[in-house]
């Protein structure tokens, strides 16, 4: 038997819908039309195969497209969705959702064309019709659960709000994540890493994990309007097409959402809570297994620890209270060792919340190849004041930990050494001086004489079979006074003017108080404390018109002491100052006096 009057199914209409237009075409409802048909309208409604393949027969379509798009239940909660599976959690059957412009269309354009119910429509992750752009309207139900399902009476029920929605002007377009689900469903897309995943998983883990990057991991994914959603779901679908894409995101979560202690569930939150809720579930295995290893190569972790139901043997991070009981050493030293060895400096604003497996001998190597100043002055016969001009006189190689932290490296310390032991013992015939005295005499300082005799600018120079270190150097006295002084250009310590001036520092203080030089405080970098130093300009004006018995005594080449014992015979006296004699002259007058010496350097 066949209708007389009959009507064309739509591609995608649920049967529902389908029975719905022929009993008003018939002028009756769904549930008489069924009965005087031989049908059951609650069968129909439920996708039963017998009552899909006689009600196909009657109004003569396709039996297996009756089928398709039936959403038959094939287990509790979970249905058939086209091509797809979907369970109750994304699925709605029993609902009345439609695209208010494809009803009003259909209507104007009569029963032939429409209304109809969709398939694709009553799953959740799809908000939008893919024709005209259109939000989907859901319905109120019904009073009586299968009159939900009388598509023509729900729409003649609401008509008022579904021309309301009709004329509201806009057009939005499906999301990429919705036109895939589209895809999906009508079995039009092709396999992917995702292929594997039912509906309601693909849903549940693109609307959580876009939350968590859209929103923050602390957000709730059931509080999101329905723009908010669409947004996740969209976003989430855009970071979970591939594993490299996932592991790019969750390293995006870690980094926006670091502490001082970071914990993986914290930072991907609800992405992360769903995969535990799910953790028998095997389609979802491959998904799990990308997290664990992200989390096993991102996160410190004790061995024996549970991550999505494995079992983790051991981490390749840990705590730095785990790694102390491991190295021995304590945070603040871990932490500094690996600011140096991953290139972040001491005022980087990086947080290292943890420590690498393997960085843990790296570490170990770094400090076993350091010494502390006040150990390495001790190892090289220094006193510890000494060390900073060895540094940076090139003597020396260090390391800066922190603004104030200056460690020297045992390999540029051993060098050092194995040189020293390499010179040739003392020569009773040679007029030798020990490198300390030598460095007085002429005025410059023990680091620059001994960066000479690295560079081979001093070749004579011996050792003392009594003395270890830098102490044991011995300089024939013969040698030439090495030509350093330099050029400063910015404000010197007292040290360091004592050098340029060549007189002592007790010299330069008298100086100072006396007003021929000028103080300032400032912060000393090496130290953070703040420190003396005299100003360039003042030494400036300073050697503009006078000189020291030094600065003459190594311009004519002469022996200060020899010298001063002259200028005193000739009565030329030394600048007037509030405390002790300072050897320091008109330069006019110092000029016209040397000039009576024959220069030596000649």
């Amino acid at each position: 038997m066949r209708l007389g009057l009959r009507l064309p199914l739509i591609d995608g209409e649920m049967p529902s819908s389908f029975v719905s237009r022929l009993a008003r075409l018939h002028g009756t409802n769904p549930r008489d039309f069924c009965s005087d048909m031989g049908l059951q309208w609650p069968h129909v409604c439920s996708a039963h195969t017998e009552q899909l393949a006689h009600l196909a027969k009657l109004a003569d379509v396709s039996e297996a497209q009756l089928i398709r798009w039936s959403g038959p239940l094939l287990s509790p909660c979970r249905y058939q969705v086209g091509e797809e599976i979907a369970s109750t959690g994304v699925f709605r059957r029993a609902v009345t959702r439609i695209c208010p412009r494809c009803v009003h269309e259909a209507q104007a354009a009569g029963l032939r064309y429409g209304p109809f119910q969709r398939i694709e429509w009553l799953v959740l992750s799809i908000g939008v019709c893919l024709d005209h752009g259109t939000a989907l309207l859901r319905l109120p139900n019904a009073g009586h659960a299968h009159d939900t399902y009388d598509l023509m009476a729900q729409i003649k029920r609401h008509h008022g709000v579904i021309r309301e929605a009709a004329a509201a002007e806009g057009f939005d377009p499906m999301t990429a994540f919705e036109r895939y689900v589209v895809r999906r469903i009508q079995g039009q897309a092709l396999p992917d890493w995702l292929s594997t995943l039912e509906l309601q998983h693909l849903h549940r883990g693109c609307l959580t994990f876009g939350s968590a990057l859209l929103f923050g991991s602390a957000s709730n994914s059931a509080t999101l309007d329905a723009a908010q959603s669409r947004a996740a779901l969209d976003k989430g679908y855009s970071a979970l097409q591939s594993p490299a894409q996932l592991l790019a995101a969750l390293s995006q979560l870690k980094e926006a959402y670091r502490t001082e202690r970071p914990y993986f569930s914290t930072d991907m939150g609800e992405f992360y809570t769903w995969l535990k809720e799910e953790v028998e579930e095997p389609k979802l295995e491959e998904l799990r297994q990308v997290l664990r290893t992200f989390i096993v190569e991102n996160y410190p972790l004790r061995p024996g620890a549970m991550i999505l139901g494995r079992e983790v043997l051991a981490g390749k991070r840990m705590t730095f209270g785990d790694a102390r009981q491991v190295s021995g050493i304590a945070r603040a030293r871990m932490e500094i060792a690996l600011r140096h060895l991953h290139g972040a400096g001491p005022a980087s604003a990086t947080v290292i919340s943890d420590v690498k497996a393997d960085d843990i001998s790296a570490v170990n190597d770094f400090w076993a190849g350091l010494c502390n100043l006040k150990d390495a002055a001790n190892a090289l016969g220094v006193h510890p004041a000494q060390m900073k001009s060895l540094i940076d006189a090139g003597v020396l190689e260090a390391v800066r930990l922190k603004s104030a932290l200056r460690y020297v490296t045992k390999a540029s310390m051993e060098a050092v050494l194995k040189q020293i032991d390499a010179l040739p013992v003392d020569h009773a015939s040679k007029e030798i001086l020990p490198i300390s005295e030598f460095s007085q005499s002429r005025c410059i300082s023990m680091a620059k004489v001994l960066k000479a005799v690295q560079d081979g600018e001093i070749r004579h120079v011996y050792r003392s079979r009594e003395l270890t270190g830098i102490r044991s150097i011995l300089i024939d006295n013969e040698e030439s006074p090495i030509r350093q002084r330099r050029r400063h250009q910015a404000d010197m310590s007292i040290a360091e003017v004592a050098e340029h001036l060549q007189i002592r520092p007790s010299s330069i203080r008298e100086l100072r108080d006396s007003g021929y030089l000028e103080q300032v405080h400032r912060k000393n970098p090496d130290t953070n404390h703040r420190r003396a130093f005299i100003t360039i300009g003042s030494i400036v004006r300073f050697e503009a018109e006078y000189e020291t018995l030094g600065q003459m005594a190594a311009r004519i080449g002469g022996r200060p002491m020899h010298l001063a014992k002259r200028l005193d015979e000739d009565g030329v006296t030394p600048l007037p100052t509030k405390g002790r004699l300072v050897r320091a002259y008109i330069r006019e007058a110092f000029l016209s006096e040397a000039a009576k010496f024959p220069s030596q350097a000649s």
